[in-house]
């Protein structure tokens, strides 16, 4: 490093930077009732934390977020304000409605194994943009008062289109690096346990029973995916392999504890409200 060079003007510290700033968002979930300086972390932005169903709500000009998921972490909490603050104002002027998001949103993510048949840069920009377009949706509806049932099952079925053309563009990486058998059924595998974790909760809801958001929820899984898609994108080719190999071991492992948590939850459950 040059004398008069600070850390930030190097890319690869800024690589690791926002990596670090990635996991943390992951890792940082509370599980109990926060504020704005949560974990002693201060967010510049009017927040409320409330332990409830997953969602996010606006009242009084703050961004209100409802869950015991990734949505509590202070940073997801920072990270909507700014959206409804400079992204979504600009949103109807664009022709752009939740339901429109929703689709492109899914849209996008049909073309994430094209992305990354030209170029891994390609494959990271469309599941980047992708969540971006999915992550916000429902904050618009919200924020425009077109909650609607039909909106919620579109946004979810749509969500487990996107789940598939996600791993399935990593699949495509995996078959130029290695042999197609290996890695179609490790790819199927890893499309099964997600599949899994989204039909666990949604049975167990029908039940009756109270499903938490596990380790591996939708948005830690996209954000693990775009990390992970950043990685390669950023690390020497000659790394590629193993780091294909390596995300895909850890992300099997990560949902299939999350499907196991899941249905060590939903037994107890079950099993409690038949006693008398």
């Amino acid at each position: 490093m040059r004398k008069n060079e600070s850390m930030s003007q190097i890319p690869e510290f800024n690589h690791i930077l926002f990596t670090t700033y990635c996991i943390n968002l992951i890792i940082d979930i509370p599980s109990t009732r926060c504020h704005t300086h949560a974990r002693n972390k201060r967010v510049p932005f009017d927040l409320t934390f409330i332990p409830r169903d997953e969602g996010i709500a606006e009242s009084g000009g703050r961004v209100i977020i409802m869950s015991s998921s990734l949505r509590t972490s202070p940073w997801a909490a920072a990270y909507y304000e700014l959206m409804r603050r400079r992204l979504l104002p600009l949103l109807p002027s664009w022709g752009l409605t939740p339901d429109r998001l929703t689709w492109i949103g899914m849209l996008a993510s049909v073309v994430v194994p094209l992305g990354f048949w030209v170029h891994p840069i390609w494959g990271f920009v469309l599941i980047l943009f992708s969540g971006l377009a999915d992550s916000i949706d429902g904050l618009m509806a919200r924020q425009q008062d077109r909650l609607s049932s039909w909106g919620a099952f579109l946004d979810s079925s749509l969500d487990r289109v996107s789940d598939f053309f996600y791993l399935l563009g990593f699949w495509v990486m995996l078959t130029q690096q290695t042999g197609q058998v290996p890695a179609t059924l490790s790819i199927f595998f890893s499309i099964l346990l997600t599949t899994l974790i989204s039909y666990t909760k949604a049975r167990a809801e029908a039940l009756g029973c109270n499903c938490p958001a596990g380790l591996m929820e939708r948005g830690v899984r996209t954000i693990y995916l775009i990390v992970w898609a950043l990685l390669i994108v950023v690390l020497p080719s000659g790394s590629r392999a193993g780091v294909l190999w390596s995300g895909l071991v850890l992300y099997g492992g990560l949902t299939f504890l999350t499907v196991f948590q899941r249905w060590t939850h939903i037994q107890r459950q079950l099993t409690n409200s038949r006693q008398p």
